[in-house]
C-alpha cells in the first residue's frame, strides 16, 4: 500500500481555507403521481394529444418538477416507493407493489439568494 494522496478539495492543516468551489443544498420530497392533480390532464394532453395515460403513470409529476426546476432545483433521484401509515418507507424486496408515490431527491446550487428563499 503506498502513501494516501491528500485531496486538493480537502484543505489541509491550520491554515484550512473556506472552500471557495461549489456548493449544493438538497432537499426529499416525496410526490405523488395523479392525473386529477390541478392542470395535470390538461398538461398531458398538450404534451401527448394521442395518449391515454392511466392514473398514476409518472408523467403526471412533471409538472410539479418543473416547478421546482424553475425555482433552480434538480432532481437527482426518483424511485418509486411504498409509504407505511407512519410515514415510514417500505423496502420493497421480492415481492413487488404498485405505487404511485416519488421518493424524490434534489439539489440547487447555494447562492446569497437561494439560503433566503427555501422552497
Amino acid at each position: 500500500m503506498g502513501a494516501e494522496i491528500p485531496r486538493e478539495s480537502e484543505p489541509q492543516g491550520p491554515e484550512q481555507k473556506e472552500w471557495q468551489g461549489q456548493r449544493w443544498e438538497y432537499q426529499t420530497q416525496f410526490l405523488i403521481a395523479d392525473i386529477e392533480a390541478k392542470g395535470v390532464r390538461d398538461f398531458l394532453k398538450q404534451e401527448w394529444p394521442d395518449w391515454e395515460p392511466g392514473q398514476c403513470v409518472p408523467e403526471t409529476t412533471i409538472p410539479e418538477l418543473n416547478v421546482l426546476g424553475e425555482r433552480g432545483w434538480e432532481l437527482v433521484l426518483m424511485q418509486p416507493v411504498v409509504i407505511e401509515n407512519s410515514g415510514s418507507v417500505l423496502h420493497v424486496g421480492r415481492y413487488p407493489k404498485i405505487s404511485n408515490v416519488y421518493f424524490c431527491v434534489f439539489k440547487r446550487q447555494i447562492t446569497q439568494n437561494s439560503s433566503q428563499e427555501r422552497r
